[in-house]
């Protein structure tokens, strides 16, 4: 029972800490984007350069 529990537990570590390079990933990128003064363009497909 306890062996069973301690995989379903590393599962969800492996999981979240997926997540969490994503998360990662993201932020970089945001703050290279603000660091240019090109955050507004983003995420945002209505700015003119999108596309």
């Amino acid at each position: 029972m306890l062996r069973r529990h301690q995989e379903h537990v590393e599962a969800q570590i492996r999981e979240r800490q997926g997540a969490l390079e994503v998360m990662r990933e993201k932020a970089r990128s945001y703050e290279e984007h603000l660091a240019r003064g090109e955050a507004d363009r983003l995420w945002n497909p209505s700015h003119p350069d999108a596309g």
